[in-house]
């Protein structure tokens, strides 16, 4: 009896520490990746006359497919890391492929989905997330855990057709969030215009979560990447710039 006793308190002591080195090794693959989507997006910029991505480009496909769901897709929507089916509403296919606005500097190819960049932390799966501070069930997906500041793009700051923001009119890149952790749902923040934007805390549907043992990973405009903290990182005066008149 003793020993079992002895056991179960080492397990008790042990299985948080595991689950935090489990936690932190993920979240180095998660940093990883937004340091590659770092390079993607510089690689963009190069070739865009310093202008981001617009948040989305929908495009016709000539042949479409038939998903899981019975649906006939003939329209995809390009993002900045993936591509997915799409129709009007919440589920919009699925990810097509990791051929994103940024896919020609990431190595994302047309028809091949394992090469999405994502949080590994998050898996396709059943979930949660929070509106309001009441919690809704949600399914999450992988290709949409590392969500886009959408005042980084062209629904707010737009440069003309095509075009999203002009990097060189944001003040203070090095405290400018550009990309980063989210739940799971549609991959994009909430714009810093937003009012529910201040309250991370209660809307957790395109908000920065801090899943990596209380901290987000976050990509900022000048390129680096690390881990950040809500009450540090996450407001106004860092995440919001006035558009270039």
């Amino acid at each position: 009896m003793v020993v079992i006793a002895i056991i179960a308190i080492l397990s008790a002591l042990l299985i948080p520490a595991v689950r935090d080195a489990l936690e932190r090794g993920r979240a180095a693959v998660c940093l990883n990746n937004l340091h590659q989507m770092s390079l993607g997006l510089y690689g963009y910029l190069i070739d865009h006359a310093e202008y981001t991505p617009p948040y989305v480009e929908l495009l016709p496909d000539p042949v479409g497919a038939t998903l899981e769901d019975g649906v006939h897709y003939s329209q995809f929507r390009r993002h900045w890391h993936y591509t997915a089916w799409f129709k009007s509403g919440d589920y919009q296919g699925g990810p097509r492929d990791s051929d994103g606005f940024l896919g020609p500097y990431t190595n994302g190819e047309a028809g091949r989905k394992s090469g999405i960049l994502g949080c590994p932390s998050v898996h396709d799966g059943p979930g949660k997330t929070l509106f309001s501070g009441i919690v809704y069930p949600a399914y999450l997906y992988h290709y949409e855990s590392l969500g886009l500041n959408l005042d980084a793009t062209d629904l707010l700051c737009g440069g003309g057709v095509g075009k999203g923001r002009y990097v060189p009119s944001v003040e203070k890149p090095v405290d400018y969030i550009i990309f980063g952790d989210v739940v799971g749902v549609e991959g994009a923040y909430i714009s810093p215009n937003d009012a529910r934007f201040a309250r991370p805390d209660i809307y957790t549907r395109h908000s920065p979560i801090d899943r990596h043992n209380g901290s987000f990973n976050a990509l900022f405009l000048d390129g680096h990447a690390r881990g950040a903290k809500l009450a540090e990182d996450w407001n106004r005066e860092k995440s919001l710039r006035a558009c270039a008149r």
